[in-house]
Parts: C-alpha cells; structure tokens; sequence
C-alpha cells in the first residue's frame, strides 16, 4: 500500500508558476512604449559615451580663436563653435557623457 502512494507522489508533477522576473519581463514586452522608451535611453547612453572617445571630447574644450562664431555646417563643425571657438558637436558629447555619469552616480548613492 505505501508503495503505490510513492508511485503515485513520484509520478503527479506540479507546475510551478512562473518566476516574478518572467513575469515582469513578459509585461514589459506587452507594453510598446516602454520597449522603445528602453531602446531610445540606450542609444542615447550609447553615443554619448562612444561618441566622446570618438571624437576627442579633449577637444571640446579647446579653445580656437580664429574659428569664433562659425555657424552650423561651416568650417567642418557640424553645430557650429561659440566665442571661444570651442566646436559645439563636441562640447555637445562632452555634457551628454557628463550629465549620464553624474545621473547614474546620484542614482547609485541616494538607492
């Protein structure tokens, strides 16, 4: 008699509910905007990092004299330079890499 009970015990599966992850993950799949929201933010992180190594961003704050003032598409600055002849594109990376390093930072620091 008890050895059909372990038959029976060891043959019957439970199924387990899925994990709290899979499930968060599974909604968040559903849910568009938060897909492309995630894609948007990583690209963003993205260029802002790769893009001040690739262009120099010690560039950024070099200042050029004879190019003050350029407008966007001139001189091969793509935004354009300021008073100090500093190339904006740059500068542009420079503040983004800088803004996403001390956003993560904080973040880190007040969790």
């Amino acid at each position: 008699m008890q050895n059909n009970a372990n038959e029976v015990a060891a043959t019957t599966k439970v199924e387990q509910s899925p994990s709290n992850f899979k499930v968060i993950l599974n909604e968040f799949r559903k849910d568009k905007v938060a897909v492309v929201s995630l894609i948007l933010a990583v690209f963003i992180i993205l260029a802002a990092f790769i893009g001040s190594m690739m262009f120099n961003v010690g560039g950024a704050t070099e200042v050029n004299i004879m190019d003050r003032y350029m407008a966007p598409g001139t001189g091969g600055y793509i935004l354009g330079t300021d008073e100090g002849g500093r190339d904006m594109f740059k500068y542009l990376f420079f503040a983004a890499r800088n803004s996403i390093t001390i956003g993560i930072s904080v973040a880190l620091i007040i969790e």
